[in-house]
């Protein structure tokens, strides 16, 4: 996971939020294009077929196509980012999961021995139950990370178009 994933009371998923601004800041400059070319062609609506009407109208449209290549681009990067945090979740997530599945059968060896002190037994309970606090944790984590990452290729499909 990125260094600025936090497992706790709150989940952060790397570039999440960059990618969302870069794409919003796309949007933004977008619509302020479209707005240019809608003012080109009020003001050149008596010779829309002229010289001067077309090439302000093609600069215009050539700024629209550049920011659409830097959105298409953005989302690209955003989605690649996001689908390597679910990944490296996935695999956090799995390793806590098989951390857990041992500290149970330790814990189960251990009610089983008769050697073993209440105070050790209770310890690795302790342990079984703070692992299962980290799975919760990082399920929800996983779980946000797919919906980020949904919404993302949904982004993207649009953008694509």
């Amino acid at each position: 996971m990125g260094k600025n994933n936090k497992i706790g009371a709150y989940i952060t998923l790397d570039g999440a939020k960059t990618f969302q601004a870069d794409v919003t800041s796309c949007n933004k400059e977008l619509r302020s294009l479209q707005s240019e070319l809608k003012l080109v062609e009020a003001q050149n609506a008596g010779n829309a077929n002229s010289v001067e009407s077309l090439s302000a109208k093609q600069e215009v449209l050539v700024g629209i196509f550049d920011k659409q290549q830097e959105k298409l681009q953005k989302s690209q990067e955003g989605l690649k980012h996001l689908e390597n945090e679910y990944e490296s979740i996935g695999k956090v997530l799995q390793e806590h999961r098989d951390k857990l599945s041992d500290a149970r059968q330790t814990l189960e060896k251990m009610t089983e021995t008769e050697n073993i002190s209440e105070e050790a037994i209770e310890k690795h309970r302790l342990e079984v139950e703070k692992e299962e606090d980290a799975i919760a944790i990082l399920e929800e984590a996983y779980r946000k990370a797919a919906e980020l990452n949904d919404s993302s290729k949904m982004v993207y499909r649009s953008t694509k178009t």
